[in-house]
């Protein structure tokens, strides 16, 4: 029935201004956030920001713009209308987590690491679903990108303990363990870590493959190492090489390996 009715309204549009104006864009603009045509949901949300007098309808309008520029990963304009949503005093905690988690994540997004952690952060203390799953995870993450790798480790211990009930989230948390682990020196734990993902993650969804891949990509390394130190120790027995052909030697056999 909706699918019959867009040209209808496309048409009262395209004839605009009329009485028709505001209710024909709000009716584009559902539809088309429903169908996940999110470009177009910005044009008809923009438009319907403009054009109502309704207060609840214009909060609606820029709910769903935070929303649809954050999928289209539009990050200033997310953080734009997260701004705007919170300044609506009246929204519930709910509403004001999704839009600190969606800024958080923007800031992120952008290597601004000092406000994602302050917007994530007050997603943490305002729900415990899976809106602060995510931003436990994020928080993590920083501190992975700051370098900050003992932080790191205590920040995701510290939410393995809480035995939080959102299994994707945990097991994104245990790959950046394991990644984690490598930037300490660690493979070995490193390896485990994934291991564990792998051998007992149930869903389908693309954390195995993913854990797979960084268990694989460790496994190759060690592979190099080890066939680097073979190749070392039988250059250093071979008669008449010096340390350059050696070297060269070795460079060489690494390139044919990748």
């Amino acid at each position: 029935r909706h699918d019959i009715s867009i040209p209808d309204y496309e048409y009262v549009l395209s004839h605009a201004p009329n009485s028709y104006t505001e209710y024909a864009t709000m009716r584009l603009a559902a539809f088309s956030y429903k169908q996940k045509d999110y470009l177009s949901a910005v044009k008809y949300y923009s438009e319907l920001e403009k054009v109502t007098a309704d207060p609840a309808r214009k909060a609606e309008s820029q709910l769903a713009l935070m929303r649809s520029y954050y999928q289209l990963k539009d990050y200033a304009n997310t953080i734009l209308y997260s701004e705007i949503v919170l300044k609506d005093l009246s929204i519930k905690d709910e509403l004001k987590a999704e839009a600190h988690l969606v800024a958080g994540i923007s800031y992120l997004q952008n290597g601004d690491y000092a406000n994602a952690n302050t917007h994530l952060k007050k997603t943490i203390a305002l729900v415990k679903n899976k809106m602060w799953a995510e931003a436990r995870y994020n928080v993590a993450l920083i501190l992975y990108m700051q370098e900050e790798h003992k932080k790191c480790e205590k920040e995701i211990f510290d939410y393995v303990k809480v035995k939080p009930n959102y299994d994707y989230w945990l097991a994104k948390a245990y790959i950046l363990l394991g990644d984690n682990y490598l930037a300490l020196g660690d493979p070995a734990q490193a390896k485990a870590t994934l291991k564990s993902i792998i051998d007992n993650y149930k869903a389908e969804d693309d954390i195995v493959t993913t854990a797979q891949e960084k268990y694989d990509k460790i496994i190759e390394q060690e592979n190099m190492q080890n066939n680097r130190r073979m190749l070392e120790d039988s250059l250093k027995i071979t008669p008449g090489i010096n340390e350059d052909e050696m070297n060269k030697v070795l460079n060489e056999n690494e390139h044919d390996n990748k």
